[in-house]
């Protein structure tokens, strides 16, 4: 016979024949009876509740229509339940006594308490709160009364487990061990009476097993991190921050220190959490990660912020450190109404002291450092930016980890990408190299192009080769090119002073873009070319902070940085209507006159541009239209270039009677060839003159003149 069957047979020889009360019905143990009857017997007027309407709990209930008995005697009836538990209970305590013991049990939690220090009280609390969430039938009674006493929650259940109010109340306090081990979620009044009782569930999966051990309670949340796979190399940006802070790990691992916290933020990918491995790694401190899924399901920032705190308790006699990733998710959580999970920014004050007196340091990362509280960063004692690889970081990364799989011309070319974090990269090589035969570098190529260029556009970046017009310098000649100052000789100049500030305009298609493109690649450093769209951010403040990251980025790396269309940011001032459009006209301004390196801005307005902004710049460049020379000479290297014969005497002059042609006619119309054949000279000269004609203020053919 189970136990079960034991408890059965027992309760129904105990059970006075006329209780209101059967604790001998199927579905419901005699521990979630007893507790139940403690609550009951208590007599507190449960008036406002529904939990005798609930249908797993009406079985304790003989009354066959409790709808009835409430309109018409409730406070009676109530009188009578609270006298048939007390009875009840009578017989409980005295005659089953031992089926509410469980030596396992009893024995693990003395191993807890020990460990963490807990006194009496700590413990009994603890294995109610235990023995509620492992009950479904309890549970649930104590979820339906819990909205109902919101204002004497301390009272209630003191009462119900004999604990004195003083006792219990400085269990539950801030000061309290089930708080300051992360063991309970305390909530405070007047949060609902369920709130008391949240358990992690490590605690709760482990805590009655035969073999537990406390590691066992972090199982599944705490999990030894993984190696690393960067080094000091691949962050030269970050050389000092990196020597600080082994230096500081180094002494508060050796001194004990409390409260030391190290906050890495920066865009997905970059390379935060390597850096906290290499950090752990040179201090010589095993690290353990605070996981965000446990057997593939998603662990609450709540869940994920009390096995943290748990950790902390139970290792704070070890040389460890922890990693807390995607901490945004943790500060600045919402939580529902039924306390499931519970707002760690309304309990500020808990949480600045848990940063304050951790004692196992702690590595927080965060993609989104402007989601937390200045508060809780003012408590981190190291802060870094972690930005994505530099020109020079991408270059060595590629060349050190993907050389098999990728030629000396693509690791230059994919090096030029801005934002190549090592995490897209090294995803990327994995499943290239999975798909890929071996030693097959064409293909090899052409597969980790392709999964980098899906990932970049997926994350809003662009596809390599389209959306960074970084990537390909292509045909490009200076002596082609009508503008008012020799090209070749700004060239030199901005090479051998590797700064400037240099403003071109003109109308489209005149080779202001194609001229920075090629100048950096003359120079020798990467282009980082930023649009309108690139720049402008929906939100308040949002563009200035873009523009301002975009000075960053160019300085760190040592880039040319072009702006395109900066017409956008540069509007004069004396016409704003807006007080954001004077913000990024000062912003600019601001960045232009900070900034050491080549700066290049482009635009097809120049009339519309703020006049002091014109004078920042050290050179103002005109791109015109094509001179008849300049024209002629890139229509007969094309006609070449397509394999055609020279173009006739009569083209030749037609083509230098257009004088609104640019370069960029000329390329539009090579592009054209890929599905539309030109089969000689006359088909481009034919083509050249549709483009022309579309412009602004171009002339007209007369007929049959040509």
């Amino acid at each position: 016979m189970t136990d079960s069957a034991i408890q059965q047979r027992k309760a129904k020889s105990i059970i006075p024949v006329r209780s209101s009360f059967d604790i001998t019905v199927k579905g419901i143990t005699p521990v979630a009876s007893y507790w139940i009857l403690r609550f009951i017997s208590q007599g507190h007027d449960f008036d406002q509740s529904d939990w005798h309407r609930k249908s797993s709990l009406r079985k304790l209930f003989k009354s066959k229509n409790m709808k009835q008995t409430y309109e018409e005697g409730y406070a009676k009836q109530m009188e009578k339940f609270t006298s048939d538990a007390e009875v009840i209970l009578t017989s409980f305590e005295s005659e089953f006594t031992e089926f509410f013991k469980d030596p396992v049990f009893e024995s693990n939690l003395k191993l807890l308490g020990i460990s963490l220090n807990l006194n009496k009280v700590d413990i009994e609390i603890l294995s109610f709160a235990i023995t509620i969430n492992s009950d479904p039938i309890l549970k649930e009674f104590i979820q339906s009364v819990s909205y109902n006493f919101t204002g004497c929650n301390y009272t209630i259940v003191a009462e119900t487990l004999g604990i004195g109010a003083d006792d219990f109340a400085r269990a539950f306090s801030d000061e309290g061990q089930l708080k300051r081990t992360g063991l309970l979620e305390t909530q405070q009044i007047p949060y609902p009476l369920w709130n008391l009782f949240e358990v992690p569930d490590g605690l709760l999966n482990s805590i009655k097993l035969e073999t537990f051990s406390i590691a066992d309670t972090l199982k599944g949340y705490v999990l030894p991190s993984l190696e690393g796979t960067l080094n000091f190399e691949d962050y030269p940006a970050l050389n000092e921050f990196i020597r600080n802070s082994i230096r500081y790990l180094d002494i508060a691992q050796a001194t004990q220190r409390k409260g030391v916290n190290i906050l890495l933020y920066g865009p997905p990918g970059s390379g935060k959490t390597e850096l906290a491995r290499l950090l752990a790694k040179e201090s010589r401190m095993p690290l353990f990660e605070v996981s965000s899924c446990k057997e593939q399901h998603a662990v609450t920032g709540a869940a994920r912020f009390r096995h943290y705190w748990l950790a902390q308790n139970i290792m704070r006699q070890t040389k460890n450190a922890f990693l807390f990733d995607e901490v945004e998710d943790v500060f600045d959580v919402r939580f529902d109404h039924r306390g499931r999970e519970e707002s760690l920014s309304n309990r500020k004050s808990w949480v600045n002291q848990i940063l304050e007196t951790n004692p196992i340091p702690t590595i927080w990362i965060t993609n989104q450092i402007d989601q937390l509280d200045p508060a809780y960063i003012r408590r981190f004692d190291l802060i870094c930016e972690v930005p994505y690889p530099s020109f020079k970081q991408r270059q060595r990364m590629l060349e050190k980890d993907y050389s098999d799989i990728l030629s000396p011309d693509m690791i230059q070319k994919l090096a030029k990408v801005e934002k190549l974090a090592p995490a897209i990269m090294s995803r990327a090589a994995s499943v290239t190299r999975t798909i890929t035969d071996s030693g097959d570098i064409p293909q090899a190529e052409k597969n980790f192009e392709s999964l980098l260029s899906e990932t970049l556009k997926a994350q809003g970046h662009g596809a390599i080769g389209r959306g960074d017009a970084s990537l390909t310098v292509g045909f490009y000649d200076p002596s082609v090119v009508n503008c008012d100052s020799p090209l070749e000789t700004l060239a030199d100049g901005l090479c051998a002073s590797k700064s400037g500030r240099v403003c071109l305009f003109g109308p489209p298609g005149t080779g202001k873009t194609a001229f920075a493109r090629w100048l950096a690649d003359r120079i020798g450093i990467p282009l980082y070319a930023k649009r309108a769209s690139d720049l402008m951010g929906m939100y308040v403040g949002q563009t200035e902070q873009n523009i301002a990251q975009a000075f960053k980025e160019a300085s760190d790396d040592g880039a040319l940085l072009l702006i395109d269309e900066v017409d956008s940011f540069l509007q004069d001032r004396r016409n704003a209507e807006r007080n954001w459009e004077v913000s990024h006209v000062n912003e600019l301004l601001i960045q232009m006159e900070m900034f050491n390196g080549i700066f290049i801005a482009s635009t097809n307005l120049m009339c519309s541009l703020d006049q002091a902004a014109l004078r920042r710049f050290d050179l103002k460049v005109k791109f015109d239209f094509l001179k008849p020379e300049q024209a002629e000479s890139i229509y007969v290297r094309h006609c070449e270039g397509l394999g055609f014969e020279p173009p006739e005497e009569i083209q030749i002059a037609r083509i230098r009677r257009m004088d609104r042609l640019t370069p960029g006619d000329f390329a539009a119309v090579i592009r054209q060839n890929r599905f539309k054949r030109m089969l000689n000279p006359e088909a481009m000269l034919t083509a050249l003159e549709s483009e022309a004609s579309l412009k602004e203020g171009a002339k007209g053919t007369i007929g049959f003149i040509r």
